[in-house]
């Protein structure tokens, strides 16, 4: 319950304190550091009760929120319509819209380059670009994918987890980020997906400790970001344009539309 005359500071931290137990640690962080960057060093000082319409439409047209990701956009907006509960004020203007974007994917020239390299220079870290062309999962995916996720009887992948870098807002430590595993994007995502025999037999040429994360051969699961880098090197190594690693995903839906599989 929102306290009219507290400061909106305060109303922000009991929402969030509210979130906690209900969401992922990493959308946890992401709306502490929206509150804390984005929302308080403006909004914060107000009383809720003094907290306008004319203020809220100041706030939302500023350069500093006007620069920010739409992804940022949409998350102030939720946050402060959700925290504020205000019937007397009107969020219809602030909700950002996307717009589509266009699909990048590789033509099959390309991904004909691409899978010679891969196949004539196969290490851990190619075996996964090799994994995601063929299956479509996410970079966070499959770097979380461990030798365990791996049937080689029934020729399938199983996704249970995602691996990414977050803020670390813990006060006693030294570093900034840290990485998390936690499941996946959506229900949707926890999946078991077929694999071909070809692929497989490669997978099996490679395989390690069941525990270990199949990118890195350890205990530790692979970076994105660092492995982001690593996959923008190898276009470059293979003379192709720059795209991003979730066009892998745009890749290998495009096949299975071309083969008439979707």
């Amino acid at each position: 319950m929102v306290i009219h005359k507290e400061r909106y500071e305060q109303v922000l931290n009991n929402w969030l304190l509210s979130k906690k137990s209900h969401i992922k640690e990493q959308s946890y962080i992401k709306y502490y550091n929206i509150i804390k960057n984005n929302i308080v060093p403006v909004l914060g000082k107000y009383k809720v009760n003094r907290i306008t319409q004319d203020i809220l439409d100041t706030y939302f047209q500023s350069k500093e929120i006007k620069k920010l990701s739409l992804s940022s956009q949409n998350t102030i907006y939720y946050i402060i319509k959700s925290s504020l509960n205000n019937k007397n004020i009107s969020f219809n203007n602030y909700n950002i819209k996307k717009p589509k974007s266009k699909i990048i994917y590789l033509t099959n020239t390309e991904e004909k380059i691409l899978l010679d390299y891969i196949n004539n220079n196969i290490n851990l870290n190619n075996l996964g670009i090799l994994i995601c062309l063929y299956t479509g999962i996410r970079i966070g995916e499959v770097c979380a994918l461990r030798w365990e996720d791996i049937d080689f009887i029934n020729n399938t992948i199983s996704i249970k987890r995602t691996s990414q870098r977050i803020s670390n807002i813990d006060g006693n430590s030294l570093k900034k980020t840290k990485i998390i595993v936690t499941t996946p994007k959506s229900t949707n995502s926890i999946q078991t997906i077929p694999v071909n025999s070809s692929i497989m037999s490669i997978l099996k040429d490679n395989y390690a400790n069941n525990n270990y994360y199949i990118l890195t051969g350890s205990n530790t699961p692979k970076d994105t970001r660092v492995y982001e880098k690593y996959f923008e090197n190898l276009l470059r190594k293979c003379n192709l344009r720059k795209i991003n690693f979730h066009s892998l995903r745009h890749t290998f839906a495009t096949r299975c539309i071309e083969s008439e599989l979707m």
